[in-house]
């Protein structure tokens, strides 16, 4: 007589398992080419970066709109190439920079705030929208689902019909692509001061939309990213008074939990 079996589930129920005190680190890599198109007929700028950044999430209290956190991230490395890069300032040591953020039952993070409007992440003008950190905190279904089901992926302050969908399941590691576009529009406020050109004086405005792909490998039992990839294609369009400033990139980033 052959030994009782229990049957491997069909569905699954992903929920994160986060809880106050805990810490989590992800190792996140990433290698960007950006093309600027400066104002006023200046020409254009290639830029190429290689950054490699420790991004810390520090979990506090849970609160009734989901539990509160800390996004600290460390540069450890930060490399420009290009004729725009050999004109920036170079810096020995980068500042660390950090985010306070709420995340949900489902993983849906909203940033509340930050020292600095910058990430780890070259796209770090998407500020609360920053795509990196949604394949690090990947919302998650609702419901169960099965191999073969699909989700919508919301981005915070950007509309997004970026979409993910669970490929396969092994080792109780699940494996999801996520394919879409995301956009964005805000106002940056007023450019002045005593060194802005006057030309350059009035109110700011950004556009910003990105093409994202990738996957990522959740661990079932937790809720977590175990390691990430990515492709986004970013365009971003900067307006004060009648100048535009239009940057353009594509970037590959891969993030690996410590």
């Amino acid at each position: 007589m052959l030994p009782f079996l229990p049957q491997a589930p069909t569905d699954y129920l992903f929920r994160h398992t986060y809880r106050e005190g805990q810490t989590v680190q992800y190792r996140m890599q990433n290698e960007t080419e950006m093309l600027i198109e400066m104002p006023g007929g200046a020409g254009e700028q290639e830029i190429e970066i290689a950054g490699d950044t420790v991004v810390i999430y520090k979990f506090g209290e849970l609160t009734p709109n989901g539990l509160s956190l800390r996004i600290i991230n460390r540069i450890q490395k930060l490399e420009m190439t290009g004729p725009m890069a050999d004109a920036m300032p170079k810096m020995e040591k980068y500042p660390e920079m950090t985010s306070l953020a709420r995340l949900d039952t489902l993983s849906r993070l909203r940033i509340l705030g930050s020292e600095k409007e910058i990430t780890g992440s070259p796209f770090g003008q998407f500020a609360a929208s920053d795509p990196s950190n949604y394949f690090t905190m990947l919302p998650l279904p609702a419901d169960r689902v099965k191999v073969g089901s699909t989700w919508n992926v919301p981005i915070a302050e950007a509309k997004s019909t970026v979409i993910a969908r669970l490929e396969s399941v092994n080792g109780g590691v699940a494996s999801i692509t996520l394919k879409g576009k995301m956009e964005k529009d805000e106002k940056l406020g007023e450019s002045k001061g005593e060194d802005v050109p006057e030309s350059f004086l009035g109110a700011m405005t950004a556009k910003t939309t990105a093409d994202i792909e990738g996957t990522v490998n959740l661990e079932i039992a937790t809720g977590a990213t175990v390691d990430a990839q990515a492709t986004i294609s970013v365009r971003n369009q900067t307006t004060v008074a009648n100048f535009t400033v239009d940057v353009s990139g594509k970037g590959k980033s891969t993030w690996k939990r410590m």
